[in-house]
């Protein structure tokens, strides 16, 4: 096709030099036959793509990562004319990764696709006939139609949950276990609930100051008193969009949600009490003790949009409130360990709470979040962390999360 609309254009463009030159009348006559044959293409392309009827039906409209959808799409021919050939593309969840077809249609007939769409990465996705490209008989014209121009269109809506690994049974713990202990701060004199001292913060009570510790190093100091009341994890899911675009970031973020999906799942068949926070929107704030209530944690994971302002290190800070009333802290993110990122586990860091970072990649060969000079130095900012009591894992797309994530609790 490219080759004949290269020699029509070569032979049109020679006969109109030599009709300029030589004025000869039947080489006019020729540009007005071929202007015409040109006319004529881009009609019956214009008529093939207003004219043309499509059918498309999900079987599904929400689905689980892993598992495959079918969408159903029928294009149609009611003329008395032959359709010229067509190209349709449709759209997947992998953004510039179209399904792709090419046919004819003669008159009156129609032609069905069955396609099947894995559900690659978690999220909420326009899945659905996009593009439609009509060539002409002759090969003259190609004419691209995209979907979206029709009034009447509509995408399809597809709704991927994260998937949720199951955890060995021997990961458990005994309700009572230290690591995942809510702690209730208590504004008492009872000295048998002392826990720890921490700085003077404004509102304490000059009955909670510790004196003497105060005096000794020039800055003011409360105590701190606490009791063990349940169980309870706090997840806070970094919903920054960060560096890496297209596919790689789609990765990147179903592997956070898993991880997510998967420890709030585990926590809430053991029925200790876990809140999930992504950001400052009361969609992505959700609490609960029971599976009966992992419904909204799901929904509100699905949904996530990834398009916070939000640093994993200030969301970490401003969360320093809650943190206090729990004793696991877990916090999944994009971003390797750095600096600001270490000084806001220093200022929520406590005896009795259990700090872990998960750092969510996408799958091995994919561009790496971090550039490669950069690696030695959050090597180092890493050991820091564990050295001040901060678990650290790295998940990537595709990694078994019962392996990673079976001792964890």
């Amino acid at each position: 096709m490219k080759t004949f609309r290269i020699l029509y254009a070569t032979i049109f463009g020679v006969v109109l030099l030599t009709a300029l030159y030589s004025g000869m009348r039947v080489l006019f006559v020729l540009l007005f036959l071929q202007g015409l044959l040109l006319l004529a293409a881009l009609a019956m392309n214009l008529w093939s793509a207003f004219t043309f009827a499509y059918v498309q039906e999900m079987d599904e409209v929400s689905s689980t990562r892993g598992e495959t959808v079918h969408l159903h799409l029928e294009i149609h021919n009611e003329r008395p004319f032959p359709y010229p050939m067509m190209r349709i593309r449709v759209r997947t969840l992998v953004p510039g990764k179209p399904w792709e077809s090419t046919f004819n249609l003669a008159a009156h007939d129609h032609v069905s696709f069955d396609i099947p769409i894995p559900c690659l990465y978690r999220g909420e996705y326009a899945v659905g006939l996009s593009e439609v490209e009509i060539r002409d008989i002759f090969g003259l014209m190609v004419l691209p139609f995209r979907m979206e121009r029709l009034p009447y269109y509509r995408d399809k809506k597809l709704l991927v949950h994260p998937r949720v690994t199951r955890l060995p049974e021997h990961s458990s713990r005994p309700p009572d276990a230290k690591a995942y202990v809510r702690f209730t701060a208590l504004h008492t004199d009872n000295e048998e609930s002392f826990s720890h001292t921490r700085e003077y913060r404004p509102g304490d009570r000059a009955r909670q100051i510790h004196w003497k510790l105060s005096a000794r190093l020039g800055k003011l100091y409360s105590r701190q008193y606490d009791i063990a009341t349940e169980p309870s994890m706090l997840v806070l899911l970094d919903a920054s969009p960060g560096r890496i675009p297209g596919e790689a970031a789609l990765q990147w973020q179903d592997t956070a949600c898993s991880c997510a999906a998967t420890l709030i799942t585990h926590v809430l068949h053991q029925r200790y009490r876990v809140t999930l926070k992504a950001d400052d929107r009361a969609a992505t704030r959700v609490r609960g003790m029971s599976m009966a209530e992992y419904a909204a944690f799901d929904l509100a994971m699905s949904h996530l949009g990834f398009d916070a302002s939000q640093p994993a290190a200030r969301l970490l800070s401003d969360s320093a409130e809650e943190c206090r009333d729990h004793g696991s802290i877990v916090l999944i993110t994009h971003q390797e360990p750095d600096n600001e990122l270490m000084d806001a586990f220093r200022a929520i860091r406590r005896p009795d709470t259990d700090l872990t970072l998960i750092v969510a990649m996408p799958a091995p060969g994919q561009p790496a979040i971090t550039p490669a000079h950069m690696t030695e130095r959050l090597e180092e900012e890493a050991a820091d962390m564990s050295g001040m009591s901060v678990r650290i894992l790295r998940a990537a797309y595709g990694d078994d999360l019962a392996l990673l994530l079976g001792d964890f609790l």
